[in-house]
C-alpha cells in the first residue's frame, strides 16, 4: 500500500546543532489565513443589516446607521420581534446583542440546510428534487420554518419526511422559542438587493435570501477538495464559514479566530505527542527503548500490534476548553485521521493518499491526481463511507470542548456537523421514505449526540475531578458531571476524572484592567483563589494555561496559542515558577498572525510530565527556523524565557555571564513616577535666551526625543512633552524645588546618566546636575564622575543594545524594547581597572570635541568607535560576533 506519510510535526522536530550566529532576515509577509470570500461576507452583512466597526483593539459588527437601515433586514426584523416578546426592561445594547444572536441563529440554520442540500444533490447527480432551498419549494417563511423544524426539531411535515434529521445541532436553546422561530418572519418585508443603490427596486427578503445562498457553491466531499478547476460559483467551505461566524460574533471577549496554519500545527503537535506517549506506555515496541518515542517514524518502525494501536486511537481524548467555533477540534479531527492513515488503519483508502494540507483534509490517488466524480464513482463512495464512519467515531469518542458562550458551542456543533455531512450518504440509516415518526427518524440521525461532548460553561471556574459545585458557586463547571464518560469507565479510580491525552486552545486574551472595567472583579478574585498562577496583573490566558495542564492525564500533551508577554512579564512569573519543566517547545509566530489583534503570538507545547530541555523556533514563510535549546535547571528566578526566542541565545548568555552586573557599580532608577511627569508639565517654559542670567537659574528638561549618545540634543532638537512643543524647555530651580520635595527633586540636581526608556538605548551624561529627566527615562546617579562616564560608555556600546534586544524580546514596544531598570542593572560590566581608565580617557576626549565643528564631530565618531572596540576586546568577541552585534545595533553615533 502506498500512502503519503504526514511530516513529523514541525513543532516537535529535534533541534540541530548550535545555531549559526547569523540571524536570517525576517520577511514582512502576512501569514495565510482561512479563506474568506469577501462577497459572501459582505452579502451576509447586507442581508443582516449590519456593518463592521472598530471594537476595542479589533473589530466587531453593529447595526447600520439610521439612514441606512431597511426593515427587511434580519436585524431589524429581530428587533421588532424582541419588542413584541422580550422583557421591556432590556436596554438598547442588550436588545441589539439579542437581535444579533437571533441573526446568527437564522443564518446558521440556512447554512446547514445549504450544506445538506449540496450533499444530497451530489449524491443524486444534481436531481433538483433535492434542492431544499429552491424558491419553488419555499414560498413563505412559514415553509422555511417547517423545513427547519423537520430537520432540526421534531416536525413531521409530509413535504420533508424524506430528509435526515439533524437535531444534534441546536440554535439559541436558552431563548424563548417565539424569538428563534424563523418561520414567523414577515413575508412582506423588503430590502434593496445586495450591490444595488438603496431603494432602487426593493425585493422581498425570502427570495433574496434564497438567491443569495444559491449564488455560492457549498460543495463538500473528496472531489470538491481535490479538484483543480476553478468553480463556476465562489466556493464556501467549512473553514471559511467558521471565520464568517467568528466575525459575526464580534471576536467576543478576547477570542480570536485561529489562522489555519497555526490551528493545524497546534493540533498536530499535541495529538502526535499524545499518540507517541500512549504507544510507548502500551508497549508498542519490539524492544525496550532507552528513551521515550520521539518521532512517528520511530513508532512506525517498532509497531508490533496494529490492533493495539487502533485501540489507542479509539480511546484518545482531545479537549479544547475555549472551543469557540470549533476550529481547533476540526484540526484535531483531521490530524487523527491523517495519523490513522499513516499507520495503515484506514483499509478503505487502498492506494489512495490522505494528508492534511493548509488545515484541510485531502484525498488523492497515489500519484497525486484528484478523484474524478465520473471515473472514480465506486472508489469515491467507498472512501466517503469510510471517512464518514471514521469522522463520526472520532467526533463521538475523541473530541471534547467547552465554552462560556452558548452561541459559540452551537457554532462548534454546527462546524462538526458540516464535517460529517461532507461524507454522509445516509444509506446507513435506511430509506427515510415516508417515515414521519420523529422517534424512528431520531434513531436514524446521521449525526451523533453533539451536545454530549460540546458543553457550555465557564471551564476556568471549575474543580477538576470534583462532581459538586465549588465554593465559588455561579458560571462553575464540573467536569465529571459534564463528561461522565471520562471517569470510571476509562479506569480512573473511584469514579475520578481521568483527564485528556491532548489539550489544545487559543484561549481568550483579557487583561486585568479590561476584566475589572467590565465589572468582573468578583470573577477575577474567584479565579485567583482557584488557580495558584493567577498572581499580579494576570491575563485570563494564564488561568486557561494552568487549567489545560490540570486537565492532562499522565503522558498527555498540550498546545496553546497565546501572546508572548507571559514569557517575561511579572504576571507570568508564578506560572513560570510552577510549570517551567512542563514546557517542551516555544514557537514564535510574530505580530502578523492575526488581522486585528496587535499581539506577538507564540505557540507553546507543554507536557504533563517534567522535561529536561526547552527548545524554541520561529515560524518563517515556508518552514521553522530553530532558535535555541536550554536546560530549565540552568534558568534562575524570575525564569524569564524570552531570551530563548533569540537565535543567538548561547552567545548572549555567555556574554551576560562574563562579568559582574552594572547594577553592582551603579544602580538604575526610574526618573519619575507617572504622576510626577504630569505635575512637571505646568512648570515647563521656553527659554528665550539660553545664555541669559535667568536661564542659568533653570534646569534644562529632556525626554526620550532629545536624548542621544553621551550628550543630549537639548536646544538642538525640539522636544514634545505631553502634546506641547518646545525648542529649549526649562524649569525654574525654585519652582521645581517647591513642587518636588521627593526623590524626583533630588535626581534633577544630581550628577547622572540619563537613559532612553523606549526603543533605542541612548545614554546622555549630565555631569553638571542641571538637567531634569522627563517621563519614560531612566537614570543612574553617583558622585564619581568616572563611574558615570564608564556607565554611559557601556550603555552606548552597540553590544548593550544587542544584549537587551536578544534577552528581552517579549518586552517589545512598537518593534523595539521598553527598557526597565532591572534590564539595565543586569548588563555585564567589566571590572578591569585598566579598561575603566582607558574608557574614561576616551570619553573625556569625546566630550571635548562632540559639540565642536564638523571635524570635531567626525573625531567624536572615531573615538566612540574606539570605545566600542575596547568593550568588544574586554568581552573577547570574535570578528564574526562583532559583525553580528554591529549589524543588529539600532543606532550608531553617526545616526544619532
Amino acid at each position: 500500500m502506498s500512502r503519503l506519510v504526514p511530516p513529523i510535526p514541525a513543532f516537535l522536530n529535534p533541534m540541530p546543532a548550535t545555531p549559526s550566529p547569523t540571524r536570517p532576515r525576517r520577511p514582512r509577509t502576512r501569514r495565510a489565513r482561512a479563506p474568506l470570500d469577501d462577497g459572501f461576507y459582505a452579502g451576509l452583512l447586507h442581508l443582516a443589516g449590519l456593518r463592521e466597526c472598530a471594537a476595542g483593539s479589533g473589530r466587531g459588527v453593529t447595526r447600520r446607521e439610521p439612514h441606512e437601515r431597511q426593515r427587511g433586514t434580519l436585524v431589524e426584523l429581530a428587533l421588532e420581534r424582541i419588542a413584541a416578546h422580550a422583557p421591556a426592561s432590556l436596554d438598547e445594547p442588550a436588545r441589539f446583542a439579542l437581535a444579533l444572536r437571533l441573526c446568527i441563529a437564522w443564518i446558521s440554520q440556512l447554512v446547514l440546510l445549504k450544506v445538506l442540500e449540496t450533499r444530497l444533490l451530489a449524491l443524486h447527480d444534481g436531481n433538483t428534487v433535492h434542492a431544499l432551498l429552491h424558491a419553488s419549494r419555499l414560498r413563505s417563511f412559514r415553509d422555511l420554518g417547517a423545513l427547519c423544524d423537520a430537520v432540526f426539531g421534531g416536525g413531521s411535515d409530509a413535504r420533508f419526511a424524506q430528509l435526515p434529521r439533524l437535531d444534534a445541532v441546536r440554535f439559541c436553546t436558552d431563548l424563548d422559542a417565539r424569538l428563534v422561530d424563523i418561520g414567523a418572519l414577515d413575508d412582506s418585508a423588503t430590502l434593496t438587493p445586495f450591490g444595488r443603490t438603496q431603494h432602487a427596486g426593493e425585493t422581498h427578503l425570502l427570495p433574496h435570501l434564497l438567491d443569495f445562498f444559491a449564488a455560492f457553491d457549498f460543495s463538500s466531499g473528496i472531489v470538491a477538495r481535490s479538484r483543480d478547476a476553478t468553480p463556476a460559483r465562489p466556493c464556501i467551505d467549512a473553514a471559511a464559514l467558521g471565520l464568517v461566524f467568528e466575525k459575526l460574533n464580534g471576536y467576543r471577549d478576547g477570542a480570536w479566530y485561529t489562522p489555519a496554519s497555526v490551528a493545524m500545527e497546534l493540533a498536530r503537535a499535541a495529538v502526535t505527542r499524545a499518540v507517541l506517549n500512549r504507544s510507548a506506555q502500551a508497549g508498542q515496541t519490539g524492544k525496550a527503548h532507552q528513551s521515550p518515542l520521539t518521532s512517528l517514524d520511530q513508532l512506525s518502525e517498532s509497531i508490533v500490534d496494529r490492533d493495539t494501536v487502533r485501540e489507542i486511537f479509539d480511546t484518545l481524548r482531545v479537549c479544547d476548553p475555549a472551543v469557540g467555533s470549533g476550529h481547533l477540534l476540526v484540526s484535531a479531527l483531521n490530524e487523527v485521521l491523517a495519523l490513522k492513515a499513516r499507520f495503515g488503519l484506514l483499509a478503505a483508502l487502498g492506494d489512495a493518499r490522505l494528508v492534511v494540507v493548509a488545515d484541510r483534509l485531502h484525498v488523492t490517488h497515489a500519484n497525486g491526481e484528484p478523484f474524478c466524480a465520473q471515473r472514480d464513482r465506486a472508489a469515491l463512495r467507498e472512501i466517503d463511507a469510510m471517512l464518514y464512519r471514521e469522522k463520526r467515531r472520532i467526533v463521538a469518542r475523541t473530541l471534547f470542548g467547552v465554552d462560556i458562550s452558548e452561541d459559540a458551542v452551537c457554532m462548534a456543533r454546527m462546524r462538526l456537523a458540516i464535517e460529517l455531512l461532507e461524507h454522509a450518504n445516509f444509506s446507513d440509516f435506511g430509506d427515510f421514505g415516508d417515515r414521519r415518526d420523529p422517534v424512528t427518524r431520531a434513531a436514524s440521525s446521521p449525526l451523533p449526540n453533539l451536545a454530549a461532548n460540546l458543553r457550555q460553561g465557564n471551564a476556568a471556574l471549575s474543580d477538576i475531578g470534583i462532581d459538586t459545585p465549588s465554593r465559588e458557586g455561579g458560571a462553575t463547571f464540573a467536569w465529571t458531571r459534564e463528561f461522565p464518560a471520562l471517569c470510571a469507565s476509562n479506569g480512573a479510580s473511584n469514579g475520578g476524572f481521568e483527564g485528556f491525552d491532548a489539550v489544545i486552545a487559543n484561549p481568550p486574551y483579557i487583561d486585568s484592567e479590561r476584566m475589572i472595567n467590565a465589572g468582573q472583579k468578583p470573577l477575577r478574585e474567584a479565579l485567583a483563589r482557584r488557580w495558584p498562577s493567577a498572581k499580579g496583573n494576570w491575563d485570563l490566558y494564564i488561568v486557561f494555561m494552568e487549567l489545560g495542564l490540570a486537565l492532562l492525564k499522565p503522558g498527555g500533551a498540550m498546545a496553546y496559542l497565546t501572546p508572548d508577554k507571559w514569557l517575561a512579564k511579572p504576571f507570568g512569573e508564578a506560572f513560570r515558577a510552577r510549570h517551567l519543566r512542563k514546557i517542551e517547545r516555544i514557537v514564535t509566530l510574530g505580530r502578523e498572525i492575526f488581522d486585528e489583534a496587535r499581539v506577538d503570538a507564540i505557540v507553546t507545547i507543554f507536557r504533563a510530565n517534567d522535561l529536561d530541555a526547552i527548545t524554541t523556533a520561529r515560524l518563517g514563510p515556508a518552514s521553522l527556523v530553530e532558535l535555541a535549546r536550554a536546560d530549565p535547571s540552568t534558568l534562575a528566578a524570575p525564569w524569564m524565557l524570552d531570551a530563548l526566542l533569540s537565535p543567538h541565545y548561547a552567545f548572549a548568555r555567555r556574554v551576560m555571564r562574563a562579568h559582574p552586573p552594572l547594577g553592582a557599580l551603579l544602580r538604575c532608577e526610574n526618573a519619575c513616577a507617572t504622576a510626577d511627569a504630569y505635575r512637571l508639565a505646568p512648570l515647563i517654559e521656553e527659554a528665550a535666551d539660553v545664555e541669559s542670567e535667568r536661564a542659568a537659574r533653570c534646569y534644562r528638561v529632556v525626554n526620550t526625543g532629545t536624548l542621544a549618545r553621551y550628550v543630549s540634543r537639548w536646544g538642538a532638537k525640539p522636544m514634545t512633552y505631553l502634546g506641547r512643543r518646545y525648542d529649549a524647555p526649562v524649569v525654574d530651580h525654585a519652582r521645581f524645588a517647591a513642587t518636588f520635595a521627593n526623590g524626583y527633586g533630588a535626581k534633577a540636581g544630581a550628577k547622572k546618566v540619563i537613559v532612553k526608556g523606549l526603543t533605542r538605548l541612548d545614554a546622555s551624561l549630565d555631569l553638571a546636575g542641571d538637567t531634569i529627566p522627563g517621563k519614560t527615562t531612566l537614570v543612574l546617579r553617583g558622585d564619581d564622575e568616572n563611574r558615570l562616564k564608564f556607565a554611559a560608555a557601556l550603555l552606548n556600546c552597540p553590544l548593550s543594545a544587542f544584549l537587551l534586544r536578544e534577552q528581552y524580546g517579549a518586552s517589545s514596544y512598537n518593534g523595539g524594547v521598553a527598557f526597565t531598570k532591572a534590564m539595565i542593572d543586569a548588563l555585564p560590566a567589566p571590572a578591569d581597572p585598566a579598561l575603566h581608565a582607558r574608557v574614561v580617557m576616551l570619553v573625556d576626549r569625546l566630550l571635548a570635541c562632540a559639540d565642536a565643528h564638523e571635524a570635531g564631530r567626525a573625531s567624536a565618531i572615531t573615538i566612540a568607535n574606539q570605545i566600542d572596540a575596547a568593550f568588544y576586546a574586554a568581552f573577547a568577541l570574535t570578528e564574526e560576533e562583532i559583525a553580528l552585534v554591529e549589524d543588529r545595533a539600532s543606532t550608531r553615533i553617526v545616526q544619532g
